[in-house]
């Protein structure tokens, strides 16, 4: 990481910096940001995945930003690159509390009161952990096969308990097979399987686009998600299954594309991960969650900290 720093200092059309890592040592943590301070001259924002804040040395303050998800190190990177901008472009990424209350409130009709636990089926080990953050803050304990604190590791990692998130990446899921991002196998059978479960709120999915995924992820869980949608109708509950596709139009599966086929199967879609987590512990909360209080946890994912 030192080493790309330094590339990326002596680069002269760089001029913001984005350091993302999940949380590092607290030895390294305080390495590279003293790194930072001393060596370096350009803008950063560091987004050290966790649920706790960290220091930015006084001398840094000015041009180095602090952040705890990649929505907050976007929103901060935009901010420091076009502060004129930055209103602008964000209204096109984050819904605000209100907007996200509405849109839950929408995709809560027709669900049976027993449904009220979030499950999160993700391809990214970086988003589920980045979920699983947000979600601590909001409803508090999710157990995931990859978990933030040890006492929140599943017992089984192909059987959710309560809230779970499941990074389909680790090695118990990609044991002599393909990552899940190209082999959308073992995620369409957890799919389906989450939908027979009659807690289940609402389902959470990210879908990867690049050269090293699938040629067509959302196509190829199209049959899936069909499937899920008829369990659940068929048992008389509506099952909202929300999506964040991580992409651009320039990625050979092509973004607006993945997007449209997701939502033709009646899947809503973030525009990022962060506001699909919000939206889902609202959903499977419903109207236990404090209004005040989320609006005020939600500013730590969107906005940064010096």
């Amino acid at each position: 990481m030192l080493q790309s720093i330094a590339a990326l200092e002596n680069d002269p059309e760089t001029s913001t910096i984005i350091v993302v890592s999940k949380p590092p040592d607290p030895d390294v943590t305080q390495l590279l940001l003293d790194h930072l301070t001393r060596r370096c001259k350009k803008k950063y924002v560091t987004c050290f995945l966790g649920p706790e804040s960290y220091s930015i040395p006084p001398d840094a303050q000015t041009r180095v930003i602090g952040t705890k998800t990649l929505h907050a190190a976007f929103s901060e990177a935009v901010r420091s690159m076009d502060p004129t901008r930055h209103r602008e472009i964000m209204s096109r990424f984050t819904l605000r509390p209100s907007e996200l209350k509405a849109l839950a409130d929408e995709a809560s009709k027709g669900m049976k009161p027993k449904q009220r636990y979030i499950r999160g089926l993700y391809t990214g080990g970086t988003l589920a952990y980045e979920t699983q953050i947000i979600l601590d803050e909001i409803i508090g304990n999710v157990y995931s096969n990859a978990p933030l604190e040890p006492r929140l590791k599943l017992p089984n990692s192909y059987q959710s308990m309560k809230d779970s998130v499941i990074d389909l990446g680790e090695e118990e899921f990609t044991s002599g097979r393909a990552h899940p991002m190209i082999d959308p196998t073992i995620r369409k059978i957890r799919l389906v399987e989450e939908t027979r479960d009659h807690e289940v709120a609402v389902i959470l999915i990210d879908v990867m686009l690049g050269y090293g995924s699938h040629q067509d992820p959302a196509g190829a869980m199209l049959s899936a998600i069909r499937e899920a949608k008829s369990i659940s109708n068929s048992d008389g509950r509506a099952l909202p299954i929300l999506a964040h596709v991580c992409g651009t139009e320039e990625d050979p599966q092509k973004l607006s594309e993945q997007e449209r086929k997701l939502r033709e199967v009646g899947v809503q879609i973030f525009k990022t991960n962060a506001n699909m987590a919000v939206a889902g512990a609202m959903i499977s909360k419903r109207d236990s969650l404090n209004s005040e209080a989320l609006a005020k946890i939600y500013d730590h994912f969107v906005s940064g900290f010096r």
